[in-house]
């Protein structure tokens, strides 16, 4: 559904790795902005919960 809804968004690589430290799920778009700083960066949070 969300791939109808935003079909340019870019896709995270690399979910299958071998500790499945990230799931294979459509990915929700946020607001950003287009210059500053951080513009451009990306990030990656991952709990270690079980």
């Amino acid at each position: 559904m969300l791939d109808r809804l935003y079909p340019d968004i870019e896709r995270m690589t690399g979910t299958c790795g071998p500790l499945n430290a990230f799931l294979d799920l459509a990915q929700i778009p946020v607001a950003h902005t287009q210059s500053g700083p951080l513009a451009g960066l990306r990030l990656a949070v991952k709990d270690i919960y079980d």
